[in-house]
């Protein structure tokens, strides 16, 4: 089994450790310490008068390996105060409510128009040795679904299903930036990037002219138009 690169220097660590926050004894945890994350305090331009149901952010980041070309020294999850998911979902759920893409955020989901499936894929940051200094990058990488109303039977359909990939890389190559600080800058632009994603579909099922829709992949499922007759959903 591949071993997953840790941050062993002390020096390094102490380093990282200092660089988060100002506090004496600063918490690490994104969704309590201000000084660690700001929210990005997007706000939608075209408010939908539907409601929706956010899932539980699952956890499904696959064990890093060393096998990168130049050696990297990644960050741990031992850093944070709690589980990363656990912190993490705190975020997706307080940005999706604060955004205000929708008229309502349910605690239900049999009670919401559309239901909406975050899956963390990645986040992380890590120092690259270089031949020439260093790299310090951030990735977070989200899987994005929403369902829609449910059907007679119960059963939703899969209105959008994205990947969403967001790296954040430091400008400086000849000092070690704060790897976790480029992890959070990185988990940040996917946030954007998903609310963005949320207020886009609205544009789509109201019939509201907005930006022009981005697909990340070859794998993503575009938003899925409504059908003519019902160009704009019941409210």
């Amino acid at each position: 089994m591949a071993r997953t690169p840790t941050l062993t220097s002390s020096v390094f660590l102490i380093a990282v450790l200092g660089g988060c926050a100002s506090a004496p004894n600063p918490v690490h945890d994104l969704a309590t310490n201000d000084d660690m994350y700001v929210d990005t305090g997007y706000r939608a331009a075209h408010k939908q008068a539907r409601t929706a149901y956010v899932k539980p952010l699952l956890d499904r980041r696959k064990r890093l390996t060393d096998d990168a070309t130049y050696p990297r020294t990644y960050t741990r999850d031992q850093f944070w105060e709690r589980p990363v998911g656990e912190m993490l979902d705190d975020l997706v759920q307080r940005e999706i409510r604060e955004a205000g893409i929708f008229r309502e955020v349910c605690d239900d989901e049999a009670s919401a128009d559309w239901v909406i499936e975050p899956v963390l894929l990645g986040f992380n940051g890590y120092v690259e040795e270089r031949p020439v200094g260093r790299r310090t990058i951030g990735e977070t990488t989200f899987h994005l679904r929403v369902l829609g109303k449910p059907d007679k039977n119960g059963k939703r359909e899969v209105l959008r299903a994205v990947k969403i990939e967001a790296p954040a890389e430091s400008g400086n190559r000849f000092a070690v930036d704060n790897p976790y600080r480029l992890a959070t800058m990185a988990f940040r632009k996917a946030m954007r990037i998903l609310l963005r994603e949320l207020e886009e579909g609205g544009r789509v099922y109201d019939a509201v002219a907005g930006e022009t829709e981005i697909d990340y992949d070859t794998d993503s499922k575009a938003w899925k138009k409504p059908a003519e007759s019902s160009s704009r959903e019941k409210r």
